[in-house]
Formats: structure tokens, sequence, C-alpha cells
């Protein structure tokens, strides 16, 4: 018999700037799992909160950076420990104001270009989702 499990939800933001480069964030030593992994902001929906607004907020918090939700683009899965799960939807967005300043989750952050991740080693599936924001940013927003 399976037992049921708790299902959270959160949401993550690929933001673009004018030059259509990459917004990664590297994950510091204060967080609890994946230090020193690139990743892309994010978080946990709070209660009564949407994806889109969820992702704002988290942005916003995470790098001080104003940006406009341009679409999801994808979902992804995240086993968080054995009475958890995560579900999470992936956006692409464009940064309208502000410069980035890293909240105490991120110790560092690059702008990347197309097919500049090289030996960037990122926390989970996101590279692959890296890949993905870059060509589907390209096909319809460039």
């Amino acid at each position: 018999m399976n037992s049921a499990c708790a299902t959270e939800f959160g949401s993550k933001a690929y933001v673009f700037d004018e030059e259509s480069r990459l917004l990664v964030v590297r994950r510091s030593d204060e967080e609890n799992h994946g230090q020193h992994y690139w990743e892309v902001p994010g978080g946990q929906l709070d209660a009564g909160e949407s994806p889109s607004n969820s992702v704002e907020r988290e942005v916003n918090e995470e790098t001080s950076l104003e940006v406009k939700i341009l679409e999801p683009f994808d979902t992804w899965f995240f086993e968080k420990d054995s009475d958890t799960n995560i579900v999470g939807v992936d956006f692409l967005a464009k940064q309208v104001d502000g410069q980035v300043t890293l909240s105490a989750e991120h110790d560092e952050y690059q702008w990347l270009s197309q097919g500049s991740t090289g030996e960037m080693e990122f926390y989970g599936s996101i590279g692959g989702s890296v890949q993905k924001a870059f060509q589907i940013h390209g096909e319809r927003y460039e």
C-alpha cells in the first residue's frame, strides 16, 4: 500500500535582459542543500498565490529585479524529502527594472549568452531547462 505524501508547488524564472542574456545565480552556503550549484531564481508559492505572482515575488526577493512574465514553458517535479514532493512551473521572463542585488540564498550571479554555460554545474535538471529557455526565447522574443 502506498502512503500519501504532501505536494508543494513552486515556480522558477528564466530571466532575460535586453541583450538576450539569461540570469543564473549560485546557491550559497546558507542553503541546506545544493550549495554552490547554479540555478535560476524561484521558490515555493505562498498560500493563495498564483505561480506567476509567486515567481515575480521570488525574483525580486532573491535579486531585487522587477520582471515581466512572458509565458510558462515547462513543468518539473522534485522529491524534497520522503514525505514531500514539489511540482513546479518554469516561466520565461524579461528584466524590466533594477540592478541585481543578491539575497543570502545566493552568493554569485552571471548573465549568460546562449552556449556559454561551459563547465557550470546546475542544480537538478536546470541545465536542460536553460537550453530549452534559450531556444524558446530565441524563437519567440528576439
